[in-house]
């Protein structure tokens, strides 16, 4: 009788568990459902069944890249910019404490470099139909083995972060806000989130 109860008790236990599982996988984790693919990424959102109580919050987006998936994708599809002379990608991840990561894969060997932001907005307009430098665009501005320098255009204000990809961090943030003939009407730049000119 007692050996029966402990089956018992094991069954219940693995069924409940089970639930748990497959609640946490599909209701929690999300289906994942690529709308892009080319000889890099493949890409899209993730589907959850809560997603339609949520009407305030968009899908998740992500991408994979050599064998790796990434959650929480800014921008839009393909969701990376190309960087030919580093013959890798960029793109963006949301971060805790409204904070981004940068990552930096090199095609081929997909080895990464990752730098954080804290509180920056780059990467919503990655993907952006219009042209590197029309409003509300996400580019690159520079390219090299050091530094990245990034850039966000606004229709009457600029946002450049430089990166350094050897360190691994944002080493400042220059704010251009022009006039409406497009002349420099303020400069900005702030370092570790605070303004210093």
């Amino acid at each position: 009788m007692r050996r029966s109860i402990n089956l018992g008790l094991l069954a219940f236990l693995l069924v409940g568990a089970s639930m748990v599982a497959l609640f946490v996988r599909y209701f929690v984790l999300g289906t994942p459902v690529v709308a892009y693919k080319d000889d890099i990424v493949s890409c899209g959102t993730v589907r959850r069944p809560l997603d339609t109580l949520a009407v305030h919050s968009g899908p998740e987006n992500f991408i994979r890249v050599g064998g790796r998936m990434y959650r929480g994708v800014r921008g839009l599809q393909p969701y990376y910019l190309r960087l030919p002379l580093l013959k890798s990608i960029l793109f963006v991840t949301s971060a805790a404490s409204d904070a981004v990561e940068f990552h930096i894969v090199k095609v081929g060997d997909w080895t990464e470099v990752k730098v954080r932001g804290e509180k920056l907005s780059f990467g919503g307009h990655i993907g952006d139909p219009d042209p590197p430098g029309s409003p509300y665009t996400d580019y690159v501005e520079k390219e090299s083995a050091k530094e990245l320098v990034l850039a966000t255009r606004y229709p009457h204000a600029k946002t450049r972060v430089f990166l350094d990809l050897q360190a691994k961090t944002v080493t400042k943030v220059d704010y251009d806000e022009f006039d409406e003939a497009g002349r420099l009407k303020a400069h900005r730049v702030y370092v570790d989130g605070r303004q210093v000119e």
